[in-house]
């Protein structure tokens, strides 16, 4: 999912966040309640950022979605990954205030693609 900074056709990152419709505003990200993953290793390009508690069964956004690669987890998320959409299949777990710069080389047992997420609040 990389982009050349050199190439006439790089467009600069996007950035999406999914806010809980009874929570749409910068409170609960203020709170430390988030999660933010990359579609590059090392914290770079087009990012997502959920901020929980909020339940994603599909990774898959339409054109937005992206293979993400690497994720930091605000001071009060706990993040649970599946390998599957609908929360289903293999998981792998993010503890608050975790800083993840390649997804794919954890030693939690983790899967190609992140397809659904759980982020919990403490």
């Amino acid at each position: 999912a990389s982009r050349s900074a050199t190439s006439p056709a790089a467009a600069p990152a996007a950035v999406l966040v999914l806010l809980p419709s009874a929570q749409a505003n910068a409170t609960r990200l203020a709170d430390g309640c988030w999660v933010r993953f990359f579609d590059d290793k090392g914290f770079k390009g087009d990012t997502l950022t959920l901020a929980g508690p909020v339940d994603l069964p599909r990774m898959e956004l339409g054109d937005a979605w992206r293979d993400w690669d690497s994720a930091v987890v605000g001071p009060k998320a706990t993040v649970r990954t599946f390998d599957n959409e609908n929360f289903r299949e293999r998981t792998a777990m993010l503890s608050p205030g975790q800083s993840i710069p390649d997804l794919r080389e954890r030693k939690l047992g983790w899967f190609e693609e992140v397809k659904s997420a759980r982020v919990s609040c403490s």
